[in-house]
């Protein structure tokens, strides 16, 4: 099983990251240096992210995402609402 890399510092993840939700939702992220994402899919949300545990976390009344980098790939279970989701999300 393939180990996630730690995320140390927000350079670690930032960037644009796309993915599926599902076969029709798509999901785009843009994550700046300074770890301000911007979501774009079921909820658009701009927000602060912070590390914890090595992880990358988003977490606001509609949206929670808690995403680890694992072989170049942004992994994140997310929350929207009250439907749960994972996500495996690429650089473009």
């Amino acid at each position: 099983k393939p180990q996630p890399t730690p995320i140390k510092g927000f350079n670690d993840v930032a960037g644009r990251w796309q993915g599926m939700v599902d076969l029709t939702t798509r999901v785009v992220v843009f994550i700046d240096p300074n770890g301000i994402m911007k979501f774009q899919g079921p909820n658009n949300i701009t927000q602060q992210t912070t590390i914890e545990n090595e992880k990358l976390v988003l977490k606001s009344r509609h949206t929670e995402l808690l995403c680890t980098l694992i072989n170049d790939f942004l992994a994140c279970n997310a929350r929207f609402d009250n439907w749960y989701a994972e996500l495996s999300l690429r650089r473009p």
